[in-house]
């Protein structure tokens, strides 16, 4: 039989002890030196901590970025309320190019809706004047042909909206015709005139007459109205003598293609 000796129980114990103690330092430093979890207990990634490195944009640099953006767009690119407008800013801005052409002096051309309304009752009268107008074109002095300008506006309005790039046909012309060309048609009517036998001459002269259009309907959307000697400067006409080159255009001059040198004042 063995002698216990509470001596050496003691010393084990104690031994045990300073083993379990050592273990018990070492899984702490462990635990602390692990990198954190790149996925939650959700079975989540977790958002790493980085610095906050996005850059700032000043208000100029977005201005600059948002116009370089605007250069870019193409008709494809705008909503259909601006392709509206833009389509209705060709049809203005037809009739006044060819009244001009024409003999006539435009008094104001604008395709904005309240300022059509307010100009449309003062030249024209009715108190409803303005129901369903959006642009209007009013004359000091009417055109020798009025017929041809009154078509002209339904058929740059058409001819935008297949791209401008062609005639447009009799049937894409009779769609503006019902719709935002209504008062055209009837103004046309109530002359005695009829669409089909002007259709073809109209078409001409808008497909000649398209790039002035083009710039006067720029001109009344940066303006918001404009008037008879605005029309002269985009036909390239001089203010103070324009019989010459209004003639060259009326017989069939393309735009660009001649210089008329201004009568000295």
């Amino acid at each position: 039989m063995n002698q216990i000796d509470p001596r050496k129980i003691m010393a084990g114990v104690q031994r045990r002890r300073a083993v379990m103690a050592l273990r018990g330092r070492s899984a702490t430093m462990s635990m602390t030196a692990m990198p954190a979890p790149l996925v939650s207990l959700g079975g989540q990634p977790l958002p790493e901590q980085l610095p906050d490195t996005t850059p700032t944009t000043s208000p100029a640099e977005v201005d600059a970025q948002m116009l370089q953006l605007r250069e870019r767009l193409t008709v494809r690119d705008m909503s259909a309320e601006r392709f509206a407008q833009a389509a209705l800013l060709c049809h203005e801005a037809a009739h006044a190019i060819t009244a001009a052409v024409y003999g006539g002096v435009i008094r104001t051309v604008t395709a904005d809706p309240a300022k059509a309304a307010k100009v449309g009752r003062e030249h024209f009268g009715g108190e409803h004047f303005g129901d369903g107008v959006h642009g209007v074109t009013t004359y000091k002095t009417s055109p020798v042909r009025p017929e041809l300008t009154t078509l002209a506006g339904p058929i740059a309005h058409a001819r935008f909206c297949v791209g401008g790039q062609r005639r447009p046909t009799r049937r894409e012309v009779d769609r503006v015709l019902q719709d935002e060309g209504q008062h055209d048609a009837e103004a046309i009517t109530a002359a005695g005139g009829w669409i089909g036998d002007i259709f073809g001459e109209v078409n001409a002269i808008v497909e000649r007459l398209w790039t002035p259009i083009c710039e006067l309907a720029q001109r009344i959307h940066d303006e918001g109205e404009v008037g008879h000697s605005t029309v002269l400067d985009v036909l390239g006409a001089p203010e103070n003598d324009p019989g010459v080159a209004l003639s060259l255009l009326r017989n069939g001059a393309a735009p660009g293609t001649f210089t008329v040198t201004p009568a000295a004042v």
